[in-house]
């Protein structure tokens, strides 16, 4: 595999010509983004993020396209060699914000930093969104387009051959544990817990390997859209989860 500058660059041809090959030059053209991790992350590591799709309002970023998204993150995953890994999360200006400070961002780095411990280590994990299409709120969002992008999904997932994704949501933790059955896996254990707010419950389930796509069973934990799910103050619960989380990559299936 190539590193550095040239393996950034073969993720962005490839990122184009997925796009272009299976979703058209129209999708290309609208508003969005794939990835929110620099394209050195595109590569074998433990973990990946699946959010759900681009925030922000298309009418007022409509030059801000899938295309133009892929450029913008490929400059940004090739400056400055010897600095750590660029990330969305951490080194962009959203919603008029300090670079990082927007009420996603913080609550991303805070849940990075109660399950791994610092925040570099988020830097170094493949995220990337279930939709590319950018909506300016959940009720707009079409979830049908989750199994539309699912060969891009495909590609990242095989290069990174994670032991855990994250879900960032209620909605791609069920299409993945949906998708993986078709290539022949199937749940064999699920926990919850409560979240500590309302109802709602943080979801952690081992799979068996999708074969084909994963050469190892897959940890997916599910965490509450965190656009309205506030993380600080809950160490406690992420202490469970990050117990529950260890122990079930360690373990034999649960039948």
């Amino acid at each position: 595999m190539v590193k550095g500058k040239e393996h950034c660059l073969w993720v962005k041809n490839k990122l184009l010509s997925l796009i272009k090959d299976h979703c058209g030059d129209e999708v290309i053209g609208k508003s969005g983004g794939i990835l929110y991790s620099s394209y050195s992350t595109v590569k074998p590591g433990e973990y990946m993020i699946f959010g759900v799709n681009p925030g922000g309002d298309p009418a007022h970023m409509s030059q801000w396209t899938i295309e133009y998204d892929i450029e913008y993150k490929y400059k940004k995953s090739v400056e400055g060699n010897n600095k750590e890994a660029w990330s969305e999360y951490i080194d962009e200006i959203w919603n008029g914000q300090k670079a990082g400070e927007s009420i996603f961002q913080r609550r991303i780095r805070s849940m990075s930093e109660f399950l791994f411990g610092y925040e570099s280590n988020l830097r170094e994990i493949c995220a990337l969104n279930s939709v590319f299409i950018r909506s300016k709120n959940e009720k707009e969002i079409n979830y049908e387009l989750f199994n539309f992008f699912w060969p891009v999904h495909e590609f990242l997932i095989k290069m990174v051959q994670p032991r855990c994704i994250i879900t960032i949501g209620i909605k791609p933790y069920e299409f993945l544990h949906k998708k993986f059955r078709e290539y022949g896996s199937r749940k064999v254990y699920e926990k919850k817990i409560p979240a500590s707010h309302g109802n709602w419950k943080i979801r952690i389930s081992k799979i068996k390997e999708p074969s084909g796509l994963v050469d190892k069973p897959i940890v997916i934990l599910g965490i509450p859209h965190l656009s309205r799910y506030e993380v600080s103050g809950k160490e406690q619960i992420f202490d469970k989860v990050k117990k529950s989380l260890n122990e079930l990559q360690e373990a034999d299936y649960v039948q």
